[in-house]
This record gives C-alpha cells, structure tokens and sequence, in this order.
C-alpha cells in the first residue's frame, strides 16, 4: 500500500487544488481547484454569494446606506421638492404643490400675441362695460357703441386729421376739402352743370373745341428716313447707312426665329420661321452644296451594333497586313487578291400533300462560319468556306409524311468567281383530319440557388402540333405531353428544392381554339453547386507557318478545330462546367485550309518555332478557380496554285417601261445586277436564275392589261450560251428591255336578297349589311332592308359593277342582321330551305345577330348556313366562305340571304 509523506503546514486558500474521484468519468483521478468546491457546498445548501451592496438614488426615490459588504441597513424616501401637508398634493413632476393654477399659469393675448405671461389681475374699463358674479363665475359684457364714431377714413377730395391718428382719423377729427375749390373755363374749354353758380356739387361738363396746331418739323430715328421735313413730311423705313432699321447684334440666329419678306403673289410683307424656309427656296445655296457634295462618299450610318466608318483607305492585302491594329472606325479596300465574290442558291421544293403558306412554309439559310443567318446570297472572298440550308416549317396542322424538311448542303468554298448553288428538298406532307394548334416552346426560368442547370429536353421555340382545346402539357411536370422540357442540374450541382413546370394556358396545360399558341412554361425551385470555370484552346500562327506560290495566310483561310476530352462533347472552347482543381484537355486538333487553290497539312507545336510538336493539349483548373486559356502554335507549308481564266454575266435591264396603274408594285426576274456567278471563258451550262426574264406582280389581284413585252437580251441567260472572254473584275452584262400596263383585276358584286314574313314588328324593320372584302382588304358594302308590313316580303340584286380586287382574288362576303324578331310561322319561303320552321329558325325577339354568308356565283342554294333558334351559334356548314374569279375582268360574284 502507498504512503502519504508528510508535507508542511499553511492556509488552504480558494485557488488551490485538491485530488479528487470524478465518478461522472468512470473514477478518473484528477485535481479540482477549492473555488469549485466551495460554491458546490453553498449551491447544495442554497447560500448566496453576494459579497456587497451598493445603493444609488433613482428619479423620485432616495436610497441610503450603502455600500454594505457584512452587515447594515437601508433608508429609502421620497426626493419630491415642496413641503408636504394636508393642503397640498405629490404631482407627476415629483412636487407637492397646492391644487389650482398657479398665477405664473394664466396667459393673456391680443389678436394671437402674448401681453403677459404672469397675469394677477383683468380690469375693464370704458363706456357700457359691465361685470356679474355667481357663484364665482364671472361674465364681462362690452356693448358696441352704435351711435358712436370710432375714426374716419380719407376719401377722394377728402382730408380727415385727428388728434390722435391720421387715415384712419380717431380723437377730435378735423375734416377740410383737398380737391378743386372752382371750375372755370379758358382758351377753348367750355363748362356746362345743372348748378348755378357752376361749384363743387354740380355735374360738369369740360368740352374742348379743336386746337388743329401746326407741324414745325419731323426728325428721323434709327431705322426710320424722313424727306420734307418742314413741309408735308414723309416717313419711310431707311434700308441704307448706318442708321438702317436692322442694327447690329452680337446674338446668334437659331431654327427658331423669325425674318421678314416680301410675298410677291399677295404684294404683302410676311414673317417665316428659318426652320419653315424650304431648300428649294434656296435655289443657290442648294445649287452650290449639291457641286460641293458630288462625288463624295457620304455615310449614312445609322446602325448601333458595329463600328462606324469615320475614314476610307484604299491598300493591297500585303499592306493591310502590316496594320499592327487596324482602327475599328477605318474602312479599309483591299485591292488585289481578296476579292468579294457572290454565291446565289438556287433552291428547288418538290412538296406534295400541301401548297406553299397553306401546309408548309420555307426558309433559306447560309453559314459562313460564324453562325447561320436567313439569306439565299453570300457575298465573300475566295476561299471562304459555306454551306447552305432549306427548312420546311409545316403550318396549319399539316403533318409529315416522308422525305426531308431540312436539307443541309455540306461544306462549299468559294470560287474566285460569282457562282450558282443549287439544293433540293423533297417531302410529303398531310392535312389535319381536325383543327390543329401549332404550339411553340418557351422557358421562363426562375431558379433559384448557386447551381448551373442545363436543358434536358426540347431547346425553346420547339413546335409542334396538336388538337385544339385539347390539353399539350400535364400542369407541375415536364414530360407526358408533345414536349420534353425537363431542366437537369449541372456538373457539380444537385436540385435542392424540387423543379415546379407551370404551362401556360386556360386551363394550365391546355390550347387555345386558335390555330397557334405560346407554350411557355414557368420553372421554379432550387438548384445549389458550386462555382464552375470554363477553359479555351487558342491556336496562334508559328514562326514556321508561310504560302509558297503567291497566295497569303489570309486567302487560304485556315481554320481550327478540336474535340474535348476531359470533360468531353464540346469543341476548342469548353463553357464553364469544370470545378476547380478539376482536368480539362482536347485531342484531335485539326487545322483546315479553306482557301480555293490553297493546299498543304497543318501540324501544331507547345512553342512559336515548332520544336515541340503536339497532337494533344491538357491541364487542370487551378485550386483557386479562375478559366484557363491553352495557346499552342500551328507550322507547316501551304501551296498556292492560280486559278483558270473564269468570267461571269450579271443581268442589265437597261428600259423599264412599265405603267402600274394599280401603284401595288411588282419586281423583276432576275433582279438588277443578278449574276450568273463565275465559270470558265468558252464554257456552257450557266444560268442567270431562274433562267428565263420575266415580271412578278406583288398582288394576287394584280395583272398585265398589255404586254408584258420582253424581246430577247443580248447574251441568252439559260444556259445555252458560252461564257464570253473575260472583262474582269466587273464581268460582261446581258442587255434587257420591258414594256408593258399593270391593272387591277375587277369583279361584279351582286347581293340577291328575298325577306318574307315578320317583319316590321314594333316598328323594327330587318336590315342586312353586306360587307364585301379581296382577301382581308374591304372593296365594298351594300345594304338590303326587309318589308315595312306585316306578312310582305322585299326582293333585289343590288349590284357593285368593276370593283378593283386590291387584296388579291379570294372574294368573301361577311353578312350582318339587325332590326326586328326572326321570322317565327309558315313554310317555305318563310323558313327557308328546309321547308319547315324547326330549330333552324331563332326565336329570340330582338336582332342584332351577325353572321357569315359563303360568297359563290349561282344559285340560291349555296346559303351558307342557318342561325340556330334563340342562339348566335352557326350550324350547319355548307360551302366555303370565299371564291376565286376566274378571269381577270367581268365575273360575277352572289351573296345570297334568305329570310
């Protein structure tokens, strides 16, 4: 067993330690400090450990005695001012005060202003002031003084003074008169007045008689000219000297001030604002800019999106090459290699099942390289790589069948001569069985969190087609309807609240009856990752990259691609979709020469000089984060070889004598300048597009009352002839001439109408209007009225003779009914051509029904439709609601209404 030693004695102190048992941590041994315990011992027995007590005074009470660290005792009392008895009591202030105001309370103003602050005592005084008391409430009475004045006012004439004031006058007022004390007449005054002697109060009357006087001189101011100045003096304005009427003036004239001139037409000055003086006013003025002007190039830029050209240099390829940094404000003509040559697509549709804007509809596209853009001509130097496209876009519910709605040409380069390009798209398409709705994708994104997403499914302005009033979407999910929208989480990031789809539609979810429809979806919730970078592989030209053969690193057009390996599926530029400290790298890196008689191979290298060759490029984000660039160099010999001798024919319509008299318009085919594009001198089989002359009308409803007459041009553009010896640059042009009246094509309007039966009812007579349109242009209106009695009927074909069919050939007739109640009793003709009332004929009371008629020639049986009874409803359908003439004049066009 252990032994304690023995240790010497002393005062155990709070800050000492003591070994103890800790039974909470299964016995462990360990030391305690004598603080700890204590308080344990005074805790378990509920003894406070206050040491002191300190006492301080607070708003109304004293407190006394303190500090107290063992023993003593407190004094509180009250810290109000004042002495306390029975007469007075303790106030909010903390002061015993005696009941009532005190005199320092009572105020007294005049008119607003303070007399005194501390009032002791009111006393009235003056005639009929009068005081009462009871029960010490006091009423001070002060009567006006009705019969008494208390000052006088000046008057006209009038002068009051008082002793004391003066205007107003109080105290003893003196008034005297301060006007005329006498009228007399004199020289050529006469008075006459209704008192005698003629004095202050009477009326008066001053008469004078003339004083025709003489003019002893006239002097001239500035800008006036006098001439006879003693004798009959004549003023005229002074145009000459210095004293002329327009002096000088250190302003400047603006747009809106005015000069004077003279009208020759009405012989009268006028004014004009300079901002009103028309240029062709000012014949010289414009005569002289207009020979300054000509010639010059002028820029009429008006376009926010690119660089204005403020200068012009004209400079070989070479020399534009040594340019360290050419000025964005600068357009610089290179002249020599580098040439703009123009490719045209010839495109060629054989669609069956449709017609062109009823089942489908086309679009032209070209890629240049730097994106697809709507065009059918690319302008360009030679060597530049392009390919072309043709999209079909069904419309109306049309529905694919088979063949091609996208036809893509492939990779073109551009010759050193304008070219033709033809493409082809084939395809079957079928109308809608019922009405279909044409709905298009849109995101409207509102995700929240730090995460990246991606689309998942169909990209925005997806369309498809679908039954009308049908439902597309389901409402809250991205699938299970005509669209796959889903939203999926980037690299790195994870959906923390879930992705809510909210369509669009009224119901959510569901088409409209229209035959097109924006079907955007709303997605909500939360997407939370991390922050992600993106990396780039640049390639620079190395010391080792030249053109032998003459041609340049600009003419052979070299362009660079690479695939990504890490993370892979994107080209030279990976977005940003890596972490940091993640790997990034890309393999089959590629450089192409695009140039038209440009050959060789591209290699890269890590370095300028190409002692490094590479074929693949890696690295890795940094731990900091931050995109990353990768630049490698591109080496190798490129071999220029001259092209053949080609030339190219451009169309030259050198007379249009064409008179539209309808001013709809129309355009040439080919247009102005249309080239054939380069081939080679001597050679056959090239066309100017479309490869006939000819004039196309802008209007369906437009037409040639004479000619057109297009004789022959002086090169054929149909192939058959050979190219002609070069005339390079500008090519050889084949001459064309036309002739020819363009009018409007003209229909008869006819409104054969029969209205039997009710009419006439409570005064209402039944009226039809008759609102004849060409297409959705309105050419006419006629209006028909029912019979003024009852059980009559009224009959005619009103006729609108040679209208001008502006909005093209479809003629319709939109048919309304107003007046009194629907015929209601009775057979054939009363009720129509069912022969019976039925349900086909309203029985509302009251008109104001519009309906739709068909518009076709013959006979009455072609009414369109009936009105259900008490409903505006149509039902049952008969022929169409449009015709189309059959010539271009004469043909006749019937509305038939039955009633």
């Amino acid at each position: 067993m252990a032994e304690i030693p023995s240790y010497t004695t002393g005062s155990l102190k709070l800050s000492d330690y003591l070994i103890g048992t800790d039974v909470s941590s299964e016995n462990v041994t360990r030391s305690m400090p004598v603080s700890d315990i204590v308080a344990s011992i005074l805790a378990a027995k509920s003894i406070g450990t206050v040491t002191s007590i300190s006492t301080s005074n607070s708003t109304y009470i004293n407190l006394a005695g303190g500090p107290i660290t063992t023993t003593g005792s407190l004094t509180a009392s009250l810290s109000a001012s004042g002495t306390p008895s029975s007469a007075t009591y303790l106030r909010g202030d903390g002061t015993w005060s005696e009941p009532g105001p005190t005199p320092t309370d009572i105020i007294s103003q005049k008119d607003g202003n303070d007399l005194t602050l501390d009032t002791a005592q009111w006393n009235f005084t003056g005639t009929g002031v009068s005081a009462s008391s009871i029960n010490n409430n006091i009423n001070v009475e002060i009567p006006g003084l009705l019969a008494s004045v208390d000052s006088v006012v000046n008057g006209i004439a009038i002068t009051a003074t008082g002793t004391t004031t003066t205007n107003p006058s109080t105290g003893d007022v003196t008034i005297t008169n301060s006007g005329a004390y006498q009228v007399r007449a004199g020289g050529n005054v006469t008075l006459t007045g209704s008192a005698t002697p003629l004095q202050y109060s009477s009326d008066v009357t001053v008469s004078t008689t003339a004083n025709p006087g003489t003019v002893v001189g006239v002097n001239a101011g500035v800008g006036t000219l006098v001439t006879n100045v003693n004798t009959n003096p004549e003023i005229d304005i002074n145009y000459t000297g210095s004293g002329n009427f327009i002096q000088p003036n250190t302003e400047i004239i603006s747009s809106d001030d005015i000069i004077a001139f003279q009208d020759l037409s009405a012989s009268e000055v006028k004014t004009a604002k300079l901002n009103t003086i028309p240029a062709s006013s000012l014949v010289s003025v414009k005569n002289t800019i207009d020979s300054y002007d000509n010639g010059k190039v002028k820029n009429i830029d008006t376009f926010t999106n690119v660089w204005k050209a403020k200068e012009i240099v004209t400079l070989t390829l070479s020399e534009y090459n040594t340019i360290p940094t050419p000025d964005k404000n600068t357009l610089y003509l290179i002249v020599g290699p580098g040439t703009a040559y123009t490719a045209t697509l010839n495109p060629t549709y054989n669609i069956t099942g449709g017609a062109i804007n009823q089942g489908w509809t086309a679009s032209v596209d070209v890629n240049d390289g730097t994106g697809w853009v709507p065009a059918s001509s690319l302008t360009a130097v030679a060597g530049t790589v392009y390919e072309w496209r043709i999209s079909l876009a069904l419309i109306n519910g049309y529905t694919y069948v088979s063949g091609n709605l996208v036809v893509v040409s492939g990779n073109l380069t551009m010759p050193s001569s304008n070219t033709t390009d033809n493409l082809t798209i084939t395809a079957t398409i079928q109308a809608p069985a019922q009405p279909q709705c044409l709905v298009t994708l849109g995101y409207i994104i509102n995700i929240g969190g730090t995460g990246s997403w991606t689309y998942g499914g169909d990209p925005a302005g997806t369309a498809i087609n679908t039954t009308q009033s049908a439902q597309y979407m389901p409402q809250g999910s991205a699938t299970g309807g005509i669209f796959n929208a889903t939203i999926l989480p980037g690299v790195g990031s994870t959906i923390t609240s879930p992705l809510y789809y909210s369509w669009a539609g009224s119901p959510a979810g569901y088409t409209p009856a229209s035959p097109t429809f924006a079907g955007d979806v709303t997605v909500t919730g939360t997407i939370t990752g991390p922050t992600l970078y993106s990396a780039t592989l640049s390639v620079s030209n190395g010391s080792t990259l030249n053109v032998t053969g003459g041609g340049t690193l600009s003419g052979a057009n070299i362009t660079y691609s690479a695939s990504s390996t890490t993370p892979s599926g994107h080209g030279m530029s990976i977005p940003a979709v890596i972490p940091a400290g993640d790997p990034y790298g890309w393999n089959n890196i590629t450089g192409t020469i695009n140039g038209s008689n440009y050959t060789g191979t591209i290699t890269f290298s890590s370095d300028a000089g190409g002692s490094s060759p590479i074929t693949t490029v890696s690295g890795a984000i940094p731990g900091v984060g931050g995109n990353q660039v990768e630049t490698i160099y591109a080496q190798g010999t490129i071999t220029y070889t001259a092209p053949p001798t080609t030339n190219f024919v451009t169309m030259n319509w050198t007379s249009i004598s064409i008179t539209d008299n309808t001013s709809a318009g129309y355009s040439l085919s080919p247009a102005q300048s249309t080239s054939s594009g380069n081939a080679s001198v001597g050679s056959s089989g090239w066309t100017i597009s479309p490869g006939s002359a000819g004039v196309n009308l802008t209007s369906t409803g437009q037409y040639f009352s004479s000619g057109p007459t297009i004789p022959p041009g002086t090169i054929a553009i149909d192939g058959s002839a050979a190219m002609p010896g070069t005339n390079a640059p500008n090519g050889t042009t084949s001459d064309w001439t036309v002739a020819g009246t363009i009018d409007w094509k003209t229909v008869n309007l006819v409104t054969d109408y029969v209205l039997y039966g009710n009419q006439f009812v409570n005064g209402k007579q039944a009226i039809y209007t008759v609102n004849w349109f060409s297409g959705s242009t309105q050419i006419g209106t006629q209006t028909v009225y029912g019979s003024t009695s009852i059980g009559g009927y009224a009959s005619g074909t009103p006729q609108l003779s040679a209208v001008q069919m502006t909005g093209g050939t479809q003629i319709r007739a939109i048919v309304t009914r107003i007046g009194d109640a629907w015929n209601t009793s009775g057979t054939f003709p009363a009720c129509g051509y069912t022969g019976n009332c039925g349900t086909d004929v309203p029985a509302s009371t009251t008109g104001n029904i519009g309906i739709t008629l068909s518009a076709v020639t013959g006979s009455e049986n072609n009414l369109g439709f009936w009105m259900a009874a008490g409903s505006v409803q149509v039902s049952g359908w008969g022929s169409s609601t449009s015709v189309y003439p059959l010539s271009n004049t004469g043909n006749t066009v019937t509305c038939v209404i039955r009633e």
